[in-house]
């Protein structure tokens, strides 16, 4: 069996003990590489080769989201994952345009995270991956709307009509 070869790249050296430690009963995912920064991402691909980098977005140097392009341009079958805290639909949104994987949060159950690695390495997932679901009540309390805008958008939501709204 083929292993999968990852290259961790994040400032904090604690995240590459958690990973290591989370992988640690997966045959199958090697780690062959860590960058503490962004410029040390491109030469570390150079040398190890992975099947996946699993990237953070904010790292001194080169940012996430440069060394997903710069990736892509310069190894295009080396795919790309990116691990971070900030999981914004902006953010998830401009490192999948980029050219990312997979968007992987880091509050993504730590049992998960050997899946997540496969799945991005295998081909692009669209949503993001162990990003807490955001509750619609939380939501709403944060808008300022008045009750009845809330019943009328929750109507809209369950497909009524404008006419069955205004009855």
């Amino acid at each position: 069996m083929r292993r999968l070869k990852l290259l961790l790249a994040d400032d904090h050296a604690l995240m590459f003990e958690a990973i290591a430690l989370a992988l640690e009963n997966e045959d199958d995912l090697e780690i062959v590489g860590c960058a503490e920064t962004g410029s040390q991402v491109l030469p570390l691909v150079q040398q190890t080769q992975p099947d996946l980098v699993v990237l953070d977005l904010r790292m001194p140097g080169i940012d996430g989201l440069t060394c997903i392009k710069l990736i892509r341009e310069r190894f295009p079958e080396t795919a790309t994952a990116v691990l971070s805290a900030v999981d914004s639909d902006e953010t998830i949104d401009a490192a999948l345009r980029a050219g990312a994987n997979a968007f992987i949060s880091k509050s993504v159950d730590p049992a998960e995270l050997a899946g997540a690695f496969r799945r991005a390495a295998q081909e692009p997932v669209p949503q993001a991956i162990g990003r807490p679901a955001r509750r619609v009540d939380s939501i709403i309390e944060t808008t300022g709307l008045t009750e009845r805008e809330i019943a009328v958008l929750q109507a809209l939501n369950n497909g009524q009509s404008n006419k069955e709204i205004a009855g």
